[in-house]
């Protein structure tokens, strides 16, 4: 009997230490929270707003990988294998407005675990700019739909006119984050891409006839599409399925000598991407009178067509139209010709992967260390909208700004201070520039300085950069690209 009680006495033990070995174990999680931002680096085709607005939605997807273990996700209890990718969690972000962070719709919040690797991608749901069209409205219920074995998403075959609906659809390739990482619990910056290109086509008369235009159509011009977008290769497979008008019908446009140019619509509209092999046989077709071209007092209609293949980009034939870029075409009536002329839109940025704090002006002065600041806050995120203030003891004491402006090719740069008034107590040297080609190849940096005019003895200024290029006969605004705080300059005595 006594051997019997001390067998059920360590039997006793036994239990109470597995269970309390069970009960203690160490979480497999830490306890900081994943948490996913834009990037704040791309913007719109179509609009000014950039995608952190409020009312935008976007789809995204965790997968671990390299991690074994039993965790707790949102209640519930999760197994996984070292060989294993398995989702980690699968939810909608939303941007609340002003400069909060991104939120789950769910309510749920995701822990960083403590070992492998979380591999991030998503896309584009609601666009806060585009009131009452979203993913779902533009492509048809379900669409565009996800493959979670493939990790593709595929888009379905959409048919694009310029008089459509406009959804400027982004997607952000994978990105992974491993434990170990000095950033791995930093916030988690999609970097989104376009998946449509953009156009716009304007009509202009410098000959010395006025030219009554009746129509332009395209032809050949593959505006019905369908696209698989691979998210852990960034991959994007389009197919093509007909080619169809993708020009609206217009009223009869008269152009006299040197009139300002008809815009066909306003502004940009989305295009599905054109390969150069189809660019080969793609074309404008113009129906157009001349004025003093007339037979028995009635006008001769004459046509004349532009092959794409023969347009020329800064003296290089066209390759295509690419995801990404917005290209203007002008149709340019001369004396005995019809010719088009490219040029493409600034905001395009896929040929340097800048970090979000290369894209925000930095300013900082020389030898002084009384509360210098950068632009951006120390993690290089933006957003918080709080001022950061650079003091100045002199005249001759400078601060050192600088931004990053890839494209356009001999596109012009410009930086002025907000409020106007500003440029009365501070002066910017240089404040405007060329984007040489030299320029793009070193990185397409751009430095200037900020000094005080010697006629203010003391001021203290709450100012923005506004950065602006110019392109296509016309000034495009790029501050939302670059800089969103207030910026205070104080001029010491």
């Amino acid at each position: 009997m006594r051997h019997s009680y001390r067998y059920l006495f360590a039997l006793a033990v036994l239990l109470a230490f597995t269970a309390c070995s069970k009960h203690s174990r160490v979480d497999e999680r830490l306890s900081e929270t994943i948490s996913i931002s834009s990037g704040g680096v791309t913007k719109a085709l179509l609009g000014a707003n950039g995608i952190d607005a409020d009312g935008t939605r976007l789809q995204v997807y965790d997968y671990l990988s390299n991690f074994s273990g039993t965790i707790m996700v949102n209640g519930v209890e999760k197994t996984y294998e070292t060989t294993e990718k398995a989702l980690y969690f699968s939810d909608v972000i939303d941007y609340p407005g002003g400069a909060g962070a991104w939120t789950y719709e769910s309510g749920n919040s995701y822990r960083w675990t403590r070992t492998g690797s979380h591999t991030f991608f998503g896309w584009l749901l609601d666009d806060a700019g585009q009131t009452g069209l979203n993913a779902e409205s533009f492509f048809g219920t379900g669409q565009p739909s996800f493959n979670t074995t493939t990790q593709t998403l595929s888009v379905p075959a959409t048919t694009l006119t310029a008089s459509g609906d406009q959804f400027d659809f982004l997607y952000a390739p994978a990105m992974t984050r491993s434990a170990g990482d000095p950033n791995y619990t930093a916030t988690v910056p999609l970097r989104f891409r376009h998946l449509f290109t953009a156009v716009k086509i304007a009509i202009q008369n410098v000959s010395d006839n006025t030219v009554m235009v009746n129509s332009v159509r395209s032809e050949y011009l593959r505006n019905t599409k369908a696209a698989d977008i691979n998210f852990e290769t960034g991959a994007v497979t389009y197919t093509s399925q007909a080619a169809s008008n993708f020009i609206p019908a217009f009223s009869q446009a008269t152009l006299a000598k040197n009139d300002p140019a008809f815009n066909l619509w306003d502004g940009y509209r989305i295009l599905w991407p054109q390969t150069q092999s189809e660019i080969e046989d793609a074309r404008l077709v113009v129906n157009y009178y001349l004025e003093n071209d007339k037979i028995d007092d009635v006008y001769v209609e004459h046509e004349s067509i532009i092959n794409l293949r023969d347009v020329k980009i800064e003296g290089s034939n066209i390759t295509g139209l690419e995801a990404g870029k917005a290209y203007s075409l002008t149709l340019q009536f001369k004396n005995g010709s019809l010719d088009l002329y490219v040029t493409v839109l600034p905001w395009y940025y896929s040929s340097f992967d800048l970090d979000y704090s290369d894209q925000t002006i930095s300013a900082l002065s020389g030898d002084n260390h009384d509360g210098v600041l950068w632009l951006y806050s120390g993690d290089g995120t933006e957003g918080n909208g709080s001022t950061r203030t650079v003091r100045m003891h002199n005249s001759q004491e400078e601060i050192t700004g600088s931004f990053y402006i890839a494209s356009p090719h001999n596109g012009k740069w410009s930086v002025t201070l907000y409020p106007a008034e500003a440029a009365k107590y501070f002066e910017l040297e240089p404040s405007s520039g060329i984007i040489t080609k030299d320029m793009i190849l070193s990185g397409g940096k751009v430095e200037f300085k900020v000094t005080a005019s010697t006629l203010v003895p003391a001021v203290t200024q709450t100012v923005h950069f506004n950065v602006s290029i110019y392109m296509g006969n016309d000034w495009h605004d790029a501050n939302s690209e670059f800089n969103r705080k207030d910026w205070k300059l104080v001029r010491e005595p």
